[in-house]
């Protein structure tokens, strides 16, 4: 049984190899519009934006609390940043985005490929010895029609 399986698999091939012999420009071009076919659909791919966040908390004279966020774009295409937000566990908008600006840059918010900018957020009525706990700090960065989300592990009070 085995014997005839084997032989039957391999009159497949040989059909197949004269087959691809005799019709050599037919099968030629299928392959052709396949790869065409494949070409413009990988071009038509969304490149996917990289981004990385480091940030730390600090705190003023009055004991609020400071964010301070840098944002850099690993991926390989520009960026445009339109707001950064700061918000807690329960989701409520706890500061805004107050950029420092970079000389280097022409426009402030558009973040080229490898490089970082600087944010620094205030956090609104919350202090280090506060008793009430919100949960989660959570930063959610607006690019045009996305938001990204970036969730921290501090609980802020």
């Amino acid at each position: 049984m085995f014997c005839s399986i084997l032989g039957y698999l391999i009159g497949l091939a040989k059909n197949l190899i004269a087959l691809c012999n005799d019709n050599a420009g037919f099968i030629s071009a299928i392959l052709a519009v396949i790869t065409i076919l494949i070409s413009v659909k990988i071009g038509r791919l969304p490149y996917q934006k990289k981004l990385s966040f480091y940030h730390y908390l600090d705190s003023d004279e009055t004991n609020e609390i400071i964010a301070t966020v840098y944002v850099s774009n690993v991926g390989s295409c520009p960026v445009y940043i339109d707001k950064l937000i700061a918000k807690d566990g329960f989701f409520k908008t706890i500061g805004q985005c107050k950029q420092i600006p970079n000389t280097t840059l022409i426009d402030d918010r558009l973040l080229e490929p490898q490089k970082t900018l600087l944010f620094k957020i205030r956090l609104k009525g919350y202090r280090w010895n506060s008793q009430e706990k919100r949960g989660a700090l959570r930063f959610i960065l607006t690019t045009g029609r996305k938001n990204i989300t970036y969730r921290t592990n501090w609980c802020i009070g």
